[in-house]
């Protein structure tokens, strides 16, 4: 999944991206590090940090990623 999370992001299709990442939501599929750094970067990539703000506040209350992960980002 985060393969294909990659190439979306990459070719800056990021509805495609978003739709793959609530897929994986929806089945129960593991959200780890990898996943939401790759989202993080499709939304600052395409300016939508708004967005990314979001996605930060949920990875940190709902998944127990721990957000220092990120500063490599």
């Amino acid at each position: 999944y985060n393969t294909m999370l990659k190439g979306f992001i990459e070719k800056n299709k990021l509805d495609e991206a978003q739709n793959l990442f609530i897929d994986m939501k929806n089945k129960n599929i593991g959200l780890d590090t990898v996943t939401f750094t790759l989202m993080l970067k499709g939304f600052i990539n395409c300016n939508k940090l708004g967005e990314a703000q979001i996605l930060f506040k949920e990875m940190k209350i709902n998944n127990n990623i721990h957000t220092t992960s990120f500063t490599t980002m």
